[in-house]
């Protein structure tokens, strides 16, 4: 009679089914180290516009807080317009409110298309998301409650085919002290 045994080699311990899973299990491991290696937003908020129809009165608003006012940061933001935007860009104006009160107003061109029609960014399913740098290594000198409002600023109203905006700010380096 033979004597059966399940295990009978080292070799024999990673048959067909531990070593699917432990390849599966490396896998995990890596998903999780590349999703884990990047630094989530300070503050990430997102601003449909309804029914694509971008009107003057409809002022977008981006409430945020900043606490730590020696740290730098970065802002971008994302405009997502549907693939047959009739122009090659969308005038904004954008007013920031500091936390005393104090107003600044900026008009700025967002190109969604290059010169040649190509849209500045992804396009899924009739919808472009072009990604704006609006300021690199920004220092917010006064902690407390900030609001970034953005309107549109074309010379009619509504803008038919913006969809929505995500602002986006992430941690920069650090403000070096003045030397």
């Amino acid at each position: 009679m033979r004597n059966i045994s399940f295990i009978t080699e080292p070799a024999l311990a990673w048959g067909c089914v531990p070593t699917a899973l432990v390849r599966i299990g490396v896998l995990a491991a890596l998903c999780w180290f590349l999703t884990a290696c990047e630094r989530a937003p300070f503050y990430e908020q997102t601003a449909p516009i309804e029914d694509g129809r971008w009107a003057y009165a409809d002022t977008v608003r981006f409430p945020f807080t900043i606490t730590d006012t020696s740290l730098r940061y970065n802002m971008y933001l994302e405009v997502a317009h549907a693939d047959t935007f009739p122009y090659q860009n969308v005038y904004v104006q954008f007013h920031t409110t500091y936390p005393d009160g104090q107003c600044r107003s900026q008009v700025l061109s967002l190109d969604l298309f290059d010169a040649t029609g190509q849209p500045n960014g992804p396009c899924r399913s009739g919808i472009c998301r072009s990604e704006f740098v609006l300021q690199e290594n920004a220092i917010f000198p006064q902690p407390g409650q900030y609001l970034l409002a953005v309107e549109q600023y074309m010379r009619f109203s509504p803008v038919v085919g913006v969809e929505g905006f995500r602002l986006r700010i992430e941690s920069a380096a650090p403000a070096t002290a003045a030397r």
